[in-house]
């Protein structure tokens, strides 16, 4: 699951469909946004944040995020 920041339309967190997919829609071009991983799944590390974000008016900004597996447990 993924928030944006600023939220000018209060969307909240999002989280990803069946694909991997989320979108946040509708944003306003004159922001500088950062996302954010709030839970990654099972077995992965939260990802950092992607900061510094800027739209382009009439375009999709796309934004790739991939999550690392988290290292086994030690077994003693």
């Amino acid at each position: 699951c993924f928030k944006i920041t600023p939220d000018p339309n209060g969307t909240g967190q999002l989280c990803t469909d069946a694909s991997g997919t989320v979108a946040f829609t509708n944003l306003p071009t004159t922001g500088v946004y950062k996302v954010t991983e709030t839970k990654a799944p099972n077995g992965y590390q939260t990802a950092p944040q992607k900061t510094n974000i800027s739209l382009t008016p009439g375009l999709t900004t796309t934004v790739t995020i991939v999550d690392k597996k988290k290292a086994p447990a030690p077994t003693d």
